[in-house]
């Protein structure tokens, strides 16, 4: 059988969940009869380096002004398959097989809902339509939850090669490296870890934590959202309570050490710092406070562990209070 020549495709080395999956099959791809190269249109961002071989880099602002030079990958790498995970360029590579300027197979990660996820703008709303009317042209979609699987079939009825693929995570790597680090025990630590924008909702938990002494918030990340999040802290006085440690490549001590990980996303797939945190709950004490509409909750395997909580501003920082058990000595 002849080798296949497959190219992952990224807007940029940021530092989301998406970009992570993409890496980690692209350095954990053990398969002979596939060779992996990387097609990355902007090269800027803190996971640049993660990659050192069989690497395509650019430095457009955005994936659109690449397309001549992904065709002239393609062509010149004799590429057989291609593979996106985010939905704008999913729909770039469609269109381009649609056009004829391209005869490559074509795998697309779901990373997100779409509903949620592609609304707010016409550009989103653009996406949006052109995601959901033309994906089924895919030779493969990969969703990460059964709730993503019902919606996007329900948004497109002629979907039929639709697989649902967990995100990749190496538990023996992350369980051998974690030394928790403890926090003040008369604190009660949260912790969020992912990027720093609209949809992972921060700035919903920030009103809560306000009203709630001896508690404190470290947000690993960063992103666009950052200098919003830090006025909304000065303007609630809550500096002394929240810590903003910017991108951690290896978050994974801070987290085992923490008493719960919060995630206030507006909307989601299956997060990839959830996959990965899910691990500690063999041998850490860390709990999980969640978003009730994501559709991470689908692979919730406890619920003593795991708890959900609608993070809205009708809900009162009283509602949020209940969700810790020893919460007499903090009120």
């Amino acid at each position: 059988m002849s080798k296949l020549n497959l190219l992952g495709l990224l807007p940029g080395y940021y530092g989301g969940g998406a970009e992570k999956v993409m890496l980690s099959y692209f350095k954990h791809n053990n398969n002979l009869l596939i060779s992996f190269k990387l097609f990355v249109s902007d090269s800027s961002g803190p996971l640049k380096g993660s990659i050192k071989k069989n690497v395509i880099e650019f430095n457009y602002k955005k994936f659109f002004y690449s397309i001549p030079a992904l065709l002239k990958a393609i062509n010149k790498h004799q590429i057989n398959i291609l593979f996106s995970t985010f939905p704008n360029v999913s729909v770039i590579i469609i269109l381009l097989k649609l056009f004829k300027l391209h005869n490559c197979k074509i795998v697309i990660r779901q990373p997100n809902e779409i509903n949620k996820s592609l609304t707010g703008s016409f550009k989103y709303s653009l996406i949006k339509f052109l995601y959901t009317n033309i994906i089924h042209k895919s030779d493969l979609l990969i969703v990460t939850s059964r709730f993503m699987e019902d919606e996007i079939i329900s948004l497109n009825k002629q979907i039929r090669n639709i697989e649902l693929i967990r995100n990749p995570i190496n538990i023996k790597q992350i369980r051998r490296s974690v030394s928790p680090i403890k926090s003040n025990k008369k604190f009660i630590r949260l912790i969020f870890v992912g990027r720093l924008v609209y949809q992972k909702g921060i700035d919903r938990i920030l009103h809560i934590i306000r009203n709630i002494e001896r508690l404190e918030l470290l947000v690993l990340g960063d992103g666009k959202e950052l200098s919003n999040l830090k006025w909304i802290v000065r303007k609630y006085s809550i500096e002394n309570k929240v810590r903003f440690l910017g991108y951690v490549k290896k978050p994974y001590n801070l987290v085992a050490g923490s008493d719960y990980f919060v995630l206030p996303s507006r909307w989601e797939g299956l997060p990839n710092s959830v996959s990965v945190n899910i691990i500690f709950y063999y041998f850490s004490a860390t709990r999980y406070i969640c978003g009730d509409n994501t559709s991470s909750n689908s692979c919730c395997f406890n619920k003593t562990q795991w708890q959900t909580f609608p993070f809205t501003k009708q809900y009162c920082y009283m509602s949020f209070l209940p969700y810790f058990p020893n919460i007499s000595h903090i009120s």
